[in-house]
């Protein structure tokens, strides 16, 4: 593991979650799991200088 001090205040919590996309190496730590939502499932508008894109 690369932050071995990352692991242990996992520890150290009673509940521990984690939101995201895919399942990243935290959610293999976390007690519950959420699910993200990805672009594809969301509409945004993101801002580039000078650009807008609505997503």
């Amino acid at each position: 593991m690369r932050f071995p001090w990352f692991k242990e205040a996992i520890d150290k919590l009673e509940l521990f979650v984690a939101i995201d996309f895919s399942m990243s190496p935290t959610c293999d730590y976390a007690d519950v799991v959420l699910p993200a939502p990805t672009f594809w499932e969301k509409h945004d508008l993101v801002g580039t200088d000078p650009y807008l894109q609505l997503q």
